[in-house]
């Protein structure tokens, strides 16, 4: 759920913010394309 986001206490949380990451990385490919 997104409220785990919300939640920096939890070290889990990290992998949210590669999937993230990941997305914004190839929203940006395709832009530059």
């Amino acid at each position: 759920m997104s409220t785990s986001i919300y939640l920096p206490r939890i070290p889990k949380i990290p992998v949210s913010i590669t999937l993230a990451n990941m997305a914004i990385c190839l929203l940006y490919n395709f832009s530059s394309r």
